[in-house]
């Protein structure tokens, strides 16, 4: 297939919602939209074959959905509504027109969910396969979630449930082919949108970003950017179930995965003692599992609950964990 059918091809699959402000969208030097009332929100994230999966891990259409779904829990993460995405696309040249169509799919499957337009990017031809997706979204009421702003005394909350998707990474690279339930935590990511957006309309949350990179780094990175520090009790850590069957396979300490292992895109903040009823209000209106597994502190460090230090690990590209 030549160059423009592929991008014919994929603007079909993938842009599955129009947004009223976009005068001018994909086809032409640049995409032309109006201005955002309160400003607008933007991220860009790298996925790319051999650092952040493998081909044989995810099907096109799942790997289409599961990138623009990451990409869009940074918009969570601060507040923000989706409005907007651009891709740039790199293939191999092994990739078959099948890929495209079904990669289409994925994509535009996540953003007529989220009510997201895609606005232009760019394709090319390159030793990798990988997608970089920037994603832009409007802050509701001009308000916006940062990592700074926790205050000593505050609670810390986690959304969802933690360790699932680096423990499924890490059984996908013993068993590429493992289709079970056990490795759905990789490859299903759910960007807590609704719940992000209320807490920040709602100025429940102090400060927050989502778990990308690992619970304790991030929480690091919110520490850092708060001037504070934070003790977690591990006790209290909402944990997959299936990352105890899977360290149990490999014979590996769930903090591996739980601690230190990323992706798992659910929602790390932070909430003043007072505003913790209005909190439990937010979780049964979004049915988002909520859980207290710490308190923000003045030591700069991050502590356990015996006041053992956490070291400040997590993923990092360019060295193993």
């Amino acid at each position: 297939m030549a160059e423009r059918d592929l991008i014919t091809t994929l603007i079909q699959r993938a842009r599955r919602h129009r947004d009223g402000q976009t005068l001018l969208g994909p086809g032409d030097d640049g995409a032309f939209v109006q201005g955002m009332p309160g400003g607008m929100v933007v991220s860009t994230d790298s996925y790319f074959e051999g650092s952040h999966y493998q081909s044989n891990w995810l099907d096109p259409e799942t790997l289409g959905q599961r990138c623009l779904n990451a990409a869009l829990s940074d918009l969570a993460a601060m507040g923000a509504l989706p409005r907007f995405y651009t891709l740039a696309l790199n293939l191999n040249g092994h990739e078959s027109d099948d890929f495209i169509e079904r990669l289409g799919l994925g994509l535009g499957r996540s953003a007529q969910e989220y009510k997201v337009d895609l606005v232009g990017g760019d394709l090319t031809q390159s030793t990798n396969q990988g997608l970089i997706l920037t994603v832009m979204g409007t802050p509701l009421q001009g308000r916006i979630l940062r990592r700074s702003g926790a205050k000593v005394g505050d609670e810390i909350w986690v959304s969802g449930q933690l360790g699932a998707s680096a423990a499924a990474v890490a059984l996908l690279k013993t068993n590429p082919k493992d289709r079970t339930g056990l490795t759905d935590g990789f490859r299903q990511v759910n960007p807590r949108i609704v719940l992000g957006t209320t807490l920040s309309r709602m100025g429940i949350a102090s400060a927050g970003l989502d778990i990308s990179d690992g619970l304790i780094l991030d929480l690091y990175r919110l520490c850092r950017a708060s001037k504070c520090g934070a003790q977690i009790d591990r006790r209290s850590l909402p944990i997959d179930p299936h990352v105890h069957r899977i360290a149990d396979q490999l014979n590996e300490p769930i903090d591996r995965y739980v601690l230190y292992g990323g992706e798992d895109y659910e929602l790390l903040f932070c909430v003043p003692p007072a505003m913790t009823e209005a909190l439990n209000d937010v979780s049964d209106a979004t049915s988002v599992r909520l859980s207290r597994i710490g308190v923000i502190t003045s030591t700069g460090t991050v502590m356990d609950q015996s006041g053992t230090l956490l070291p400040e690990r997590g993923w990092d590209p360019f060295k193993e964990l």
